[in-house]
């Protein structure tokens, strides 16, 4: 029975026992968020094919699963089964699974679990294989040494279209005068064995990350390798960004550290009218120079 108070077919209640209480009760709440925007939908329409039609785990069903896992604090697919820990989140995540199947497709899913004695989320070989598809497209070309970005596999490709579904919910349930949009690079820390240290003296990965500060989401983000600097083809990420976000002709503003002080990305943002905020590394010689010049010496930069 559906109520007021949620989406999804279940309804909330006070439990005056301790069997079954749970750390991970806020993901109720996502889940209903998810159902609500109707991205578990677009999940399905973006990621799933013909040729997963007959696989028990489809991919729309791992991302969702991941994106639990990554709320929930996991930071590793093997983390994976501590979600289904209790019977109450176990039964919450079969319904999620299960919402918006028909019933031909819902009797197919569950003889399919219980032919593979399949639990409520998937295997981690099954998340791996999934990972994988894209996960080893041009890593021939990476090297110590040289900056290197990439192509975005299909199902990367998918996921942006997701992301870009789901912006548009999210500003279409609430207005906002501007985009304020913050560009940085994000140190992350792996131990995976295939990859580069950086200077900060640890393996990581070093994704160039666009943030919409209004909504406080993700806009953008492009998969990077620590050695790739931080001010590395910084236009084609701006112009993907900005792809994600709906054509609304409001104002949109830009803000960088030094590594955005890239000719081509101020160019960008000055012919597209965006407004920014860029820090400039100056030296003492160059600050004197600077100080040297006359207001006439200025030039606007479309000025040839």
């Amino acid at each position: 029975m559906i109520t007021p108070q949620n989406l999804l077919a279940y309804k909330y209640e006070e439990w005056k026992k301790s069997s079954a209480l749970t750390g991970y009760a806020g993901l109720p709440v996502y889940l209903d968020f998810l159902h609500g925007l109707q991205i578990d939908g677009v999940l399905r329409q973006e990621l799933d094919t013909a040729e997963s039609s007959a696989c028990l785990w489809k991919p729309s069903e791992i991302v969702a699963n991941l994106l639990l896992l990554n709320l929930a604090g996991g930071d590793r697919v093997e983390d994976l089964p501590r979600l289904p820990a209790t019977p109450g989140l176990c039964r919450l995540l079969v319904k999620f699974n299960e919402a918006g199947l028909s019933a031909a497709a819902l009797r197919k899913r569950r003889e399919l679990k219980r032919r593979q004695c399949a639990k409520s989320v998937p295997a981690a070989f099954t998340v791996f294989r999934f990972l994988k598809r894209d996960g080893e497209m041009g890593l021939e070309r990476r090297g110590q040494g040289q900056a290197y970005i990439p192509d975005p596999g299909p199902t990367a490709e998918s996921l942006c279209a997701v992301n870009k579904r789901l912006i548009g919910a999210l500003c279409a349930n609430q207005e906002c005068h501007s985009v304020t949009l913050d560009m940085d690079a994000t140190h992350i820390e792996t131990h995976k064995r295939d990859a580069f240290f950086g200077y900060k003296g640890f393996a990581a990965y070093q994704p160039m990350n666009i943030w919409r500060a209004e909504r406080r989401v993700m806009l953008y983000t492009e998969f990077r390798d620590v050695n790739v600097p931080a001010s590395y083809a910084l236009k084609p990420v701006m112009e993907l960004a900005l792809s994600c976000l709906p054509k609304t002709g409001k104002p949109v503003f830009l803000r960088s550290d030094a590594a955005g002080y890239q000719i081509d990305l101020l160019k960008f943002c000055d012919d597209a009218n965006i407004k920014f905020a860029v820090g400039c590394p100056i030296s003492v010689g160059m600050r004197k120079a600077i100080g040297a010049l006359s207001e006439s010496a200025w030039n606007k930069l479309d000025a040839q």
